[in-house]
């Protein structure tokens, strides 16, 4: 007679599984679609029948129960976490012999939610097994089982919502994009009302290292090296070792088992070289395609690309009379402030000049100065930077100086810092100087970065090599949103107090504006539509 705690592999519990997948399940999505379910041989024996094959003896209900009730699966992008969620939650509503089975389909938003629902609904419509028993309702995101009284339906409300629901099954699609736990504790906390209930969380590696998803991937890992800590998880985890090269495509098929079956290795060739030429896209081939836990903090723009482009330095009376636009970071009221004058290409295709002026206070000057050893006072003698007396920047310099700028040039717009900018805002309107505030968010800095990195890249930014603005560009990282968009962020890993990033600031703003009165013209002359315009 067994004892609380045996455990034990049962073949037909998991030969059951696998022939509902292969037997009862269609394809869904290109050249494979409406193609019966043929199982990979690492989806079966690594994880469907160890996942559901794997028992153990539970005294209270005097039977064995599948070993696991939570399943964490890490892998890269593209491998079919979808499809592996879809049957598995078809699986435990119609095939797993529970009555009134509560299926759930969680994710950070009703929308990612529906993701694996549409697979698993679209399996059903092309399954002569399944389309008989099981009747999707896409207007309530439901699959109902109506002989056993089970659903399947999607679940994204917050916690305090929750916690009334008895689930015999839950798939978490990308829980690393849930901003804490209480979903994942709330929809966990029903599992005691049911014999043998599991929670499946697919995801890919994350970037946020304090973010609940990383605390658990951590425990996954501890799991994955000592299993009797935690014997009720399963744990499959197919992340990239850190210090593997991550060009060389041997390394890209232990985060992407699929590689070479449904996943195309040349799709990952295209991004691997498109990272390897831009910084900004590196972490994101090595979160999603090898399944690398990153930071949301990458390095921007190399110094060598930034001065292999650098040109000569544009003499200010050769851009006398020129188109220019102006971009402005006041920063603080005691730090560098910086303008950034950029002269767009007098015909298509060409170069952009660009000039800057800096001011830095008094006060300010010989403790940054200190800092950076003795630069500044170089680049005052240089006239980079223009030291402004008192133990604040004296915003009545900063007005002169953009003013003689406008004389000179055919300054067109300024883009300005929104933060603390209401006086100089107030100023350029008296003096007939057109500006517009912006934002710190991602939505207002991605598109002028983007840019001015694709136009350094391409060698057609002449600045001259501004030791400042040099100085910048190497105090520079971006942060990476969920979408991909991008903002600056000041370095963190070294000297961050004589870290300085205005000068390229304010040349991004130059650059997002020159976008936007491109985009306006474009609009006028009927050949783009303004609003289809997004970061």
């Amino acid at each position: 007679m067994p004892v609380a705690g045996d455990w034990r592999f049962d073949e037909r519990r998991a030969d059951k599984v696998c022939h509902f997948f292969e037997g009862a399940l269609r394809h869904t999505k290109g050249r494979w679609a409406g193609k019966k379910f043929t199982l990979t041989d690492w989806e079966r024996d690594d994880i469907l029948r160890p996942l559901f094959g794997t028992v153990i003896w539970n005294d209270q209900f005097n039977e064995w129960v599948r070993a696991y009730s939570i399943a964490w699966i890490e892998l890269g992008r593209g491998n079919g976490k979808s499809e592996i969620l879809a049957g598995c939650a078809l699986y435990l509503t119609c095939a797993d012999g529970e009555e009134s089975a509560e299926i759930y389909g969680a994710a950070e938003d009703r929308e990612q939610a529906a993701l694996v629902y549409n697979v698993a609904a679209r399996m059903v419509y092309l399954s002569p097994a399944l389309r008989g028993i099981l009747k999707p309702i896409d207007s309530r995101k439901t699959i109902v089982h109506a002989a056993s009284a089970s659903s399947y339906k999607i679940i994204s409300a917050d916690a305090s919502g929750n916690l009334g629901q008895s689930p015999h099954g839950i798939v978490f699609d990308e829980i690393i994009a849930q901003p804490d736990r209480h979903l994942f504790d709330a929809l966990r906390s029903g599992f005691g009302k049911r014999t043998q209930p599991m929670m499946i969380c697919a995801t890919t590696a994350g970037n946020n290292p304090a973010s609940f998803a990383a605390t658990e991937h951590d425990f996954a890992m501890q799991v994955e090296q000592t299993p009797d800590m935690a014997p009720a998880r399963f744990v499959y985890l197919r992340n990239t070792p850190a210090d593997a090269d991550p060009w060389d495509e041997k390394n890209w098929y232990y985060p992407n088992p699929a590689l070479g079956d449904f996943l195309n290795i040349q799709t990952l060739r295209d991004e691997a070289a498109e990272a390897q030429a831009d910084p900004t896209k590196e972490n994101a081939f090595r979160q999603y395609r090898l399944n690398q836990w990153v930071s949301q903090v990458t390095r921007w723009m190399p110094l060598t690309l930034w001065d292999a482009g650098a040109g000569v330095t544009p003499d200010r009376s050769d851009l006398l009379g020129r188109d220019a636009i102006g971009g402005l970071d006041l920063a603080a009221t005691t730090d560098l402030a910086a303008f950034a004058l950029l002269f767009p290409p007098e015909e298509p295709g060409g170069v952009f000049d660009v000039q800057w002026r800096f001011w830095l206070m008094d006060e300010q000057f010989a403790r940054l100065d200190k800092k950076v050893g003795g630069l500044l006072t170089k680049w005052e003698k240089l006239g980079f930077v223009k030291r402004t007396s008192g133990d604040v920047i004296d915003y009545d310099v900063i007005h002169e100086d953009i003013e003689k700028d406008a004389a000179d040039f055919n300054l067109q717009s300024i883009r300005v810092d929104r933060w603390n900018s209401t006086a100089t805002i107030s100023h350029f309107e008296k003096v007939g100087i057109e500006a517009h505030t912006v934002g710190a968010g991602f939505g207002e800095f991605s598109p002028g970065m983007k840019e001015l990195f694709k136009i350094v890249k391409e060698k057609r930014l002449q600045h001259g090599g501004n030791p400042v603005a040099r100085w910048n560009v190497s105090s520079l990282e971006v942060k990476i949103d969920p979408n991909e968009y991008i903002k600056p962020v000041k370095i963190k890993d070294r000297g961050a107090t004589s870290a300085r990033i205005d000068g390229v600031v304010a040349l991004i703003y130059a650059v997002g504006e020159w976008l936007r009165l491109e985009l306006e013209g474009q609009a006028e002359a009927g050949v783009y539509d303004l609003e289809d315009y997004s970061a």
